[in-house]
């Protein structure tokens, strides 16, 4: 997937707003945006589902201090704190699975991005730098990545 380049956003004249974080992290982020947003709903289900659990484990206790304990009832309850369980375990798995797969997928872009804006640069600019001095911007980590992106990249 092609990303934007310096020739697409790069430069900036007069006119325009220099480069931010964000803006320029948008544009890698936008592909992956349905990935995010329904990994977000996925979790915030896991989250519902997890507060049943406690909901259905009190009415449980409640049930079982009951004088008459009906234990249908207490059975059934039960059953529905176990779909609870799961289904939370099941929603939060599966949201952090969508969420690391778009980032994974979004630094891959990114990545690439920088590996065609460095093949456009000059040879003399690659050959007056070591190879270990190029590693540090091909293999950005997460956390370096608000830091790097905007200079890396938009030069």
């Amino acid at each position: 997937m092609r990303m934007k380049t310096e020739q697409d956003s790069g430069k900036v004249s007069s006119g325009q707003k220099s480069a931010s974080f964000f803006r320029e992290l948008g544009d890698f982020l936008h592909p992956y945006r349905g990935r995010y947003a329904s990994s977000v709903l996925i979790s915030t289900l896991s989250v519902l589902l997890n507060v049943g659990t406690y909901v259905f484990a009190g009415r449980i206790v409640v049930e079982l201090f009951a004088s008459p304990v009906d234990w249908r009832l207490v059975i059934r309850r039960g059953i529905f704190l176990a779909i609870c369980k799961v289904g939370s375990g099941i929603a939060m798995n599966l949201s952090t699975w969508l969420s690391h797969q778009a980032a994974y997928q979004t630094l891959a872009d990114i990545r690439e991005a920088l590996a065609e804006k460095m093949l456009r640069l000059p040879l003399g600019y690659l050959k007056r730098m070591e190879a270990e001095d190029l590693r540090p911007c091909l293999w950005i980590t997460s956390k370096e990545l608000k830091r790097r992106l905007p200079t890396c990249c938009r030069r």
